[in-house]
């Protein structure tokens, strides 16, 4: 899926980790492909369907980086807090503080 109109992109942090957050207005992702967002080759063309377009080799790629950093990644369907009855695809990319922090000195 894609955005309709808008984009929410927004960072956090805490005592214990650093976490941006995206978040469009589209149709979300399809409940068929959520729990397997990340593996390769999630395409329309390698599991035989008619779909156009895929979610395959750049999500896994971008997953499998990210992980590397000591990342975690959630990816889900959420409503919009001002537009309840409009949801979109949500991702969360957090890292722990002891991934991302510097040696104390």
């Amino acid at each position: 899926g894609h955005a309709r109109s808008k984009v929410l992109v927004s960072a956090d942090w805490n005592k214990d980790a650093f976490t941006i957050e995206i978040h469009d207005d589209g149709p979300g992702f399809s409940l068929d492909i959520l729990s397997r967002l990340g593996e390769p080759y999630l395409g329309g063309r390698a599991r035989g369907t008619a779909k156009k377009g895929g979610l395959g080799l750049g999500f896994f790629i971008a997953k499998t980086l990210l992980e590397r950093t000591g990342a975690a990644i959630v990816f889900d369907n959420r409503p919009w807090e001002d537009q309840p009855s409009r949801g979109g695809a949500w991702v969360a990319v957090s890292w722990p503080k002891s991934e991302i922090a510097a040696p104390a000195t």
